[in-house]
């Protein structure tokens, strides 16, 4: 609710303590009979919801749908034995006849690993390929630009006094340039944040406190 910017009723509060606190994980162990790939992935996003960050489960979610969509084309449920360096291979050229970058490839390579060391520690997977070396994630080097200090003082310097679209626009620029903040916590900096001379937030993808000085 603070990172919402919401001041919740006792009554909200209440219910959503009594929610989360009787959050019971669905179990699923190496006797509970049959379990594919994708309905253990289910499995563990469910369990997961209510102690993983939202970015979190928003990208192992996204892994899950292209693994859907990769079993929809290969006319096949897939057990944890087929996750091999071949699988893989045919994963990676779905995702790039999606469009994706070799870092979109990366993450959900990534989430796969993840899914897949649980259900190792669970007793459910024994397929050990995805822990070699040709299993790795693709990664690539990404061209990030930077402006300097006197191109950014050249912008918060132009005078938009006539369109308040812009002026607005380019404060929040300048503040991210200035804070190198993401842009999801840029736009949820508010006035609590903003402590003696600097700002302290809660990030939204990796849950962390930062204490950033004010320019």
């Amino acid at each position: 609710y603070l990172l919402e910017g919401k001041v919740p009723a006792a009554l909200e509060l209440k219910n959503k303590i009594e929610e989360t606190l009787s959050v019971k994980p669905i179990n699923i162990s190496k006797d509970s009979g049959h379990v594919t790939l994708v309905t253990f992935i289910k499995t563990y996003i469910q369990d997961n919801k209510a102690f993983k960050s939202t970015a979190t489960i928003t990208s192992y979610t996204s892994t899950l749908v292209r693994i859907k969509q990769f079993e929809s084309i290969s006319n096949k449920k897939f057990e944890f034995d087929d996750v091999d360096l071949d699988w893989r291979t045919g994963f990676l050229k779905f995702l790039q006849s999606l469009g994706f970058g070799r870092n979109t490839e990366g993450k959900h390579i990534k989430n796969l690993k993840v899914f897949l060391n649980e259900a190792t520690e669970r007793g459910i997977n024994k397929n050990m390929i995805f822990k070699s070396r040709s299993f790795r994630r693709p990664t690539e080097d990404v061209y990030k630009i930077f402006l300097t200090k006197e191109e950014i003082n050249v912008i918060a310097n132009l005078n938009l006094q006539n369109d308040r679209l812009k002026e607005i626009v380019r404060d929040y620029f300048v503040i991210g340039c200035s804070t190198s903040l993401r842009y999801s916590d840029l736009v949820r900096i508010r006035r609590e944040n903003v402590r003696g001379t600097f700002i302290c937030m809660i990030t939204a993808k990796t849950g962390q406190e930062v204490v950033i000085p004010i320019s």
